[in-house]
């Protein structure tokens, strides 16, 4: 028995996923500037 989702199931669907997409950017572009802030170091490990 297959599911068929409704148009506004998969656009509300697809909206979901860009938010998450746009919250991961963010987080890792967050990510990134605090290690170049702190030199390219994580933790005493360097990642240049």
């Amino acid at each position: 028995m297959s599911e068929e989702k409704t148009r506004a199931e998969l656009h509300h669907e697809a909206e979901q996923l860009e938010r998450h997409k746009a919250g991961l950017e963010l987080g890792l572009a967050n990510a990134w500037e605090t290690i170049s802030l702190n030199g390219g170091k994580l933790k005493g490990i360097n990642i240049r």
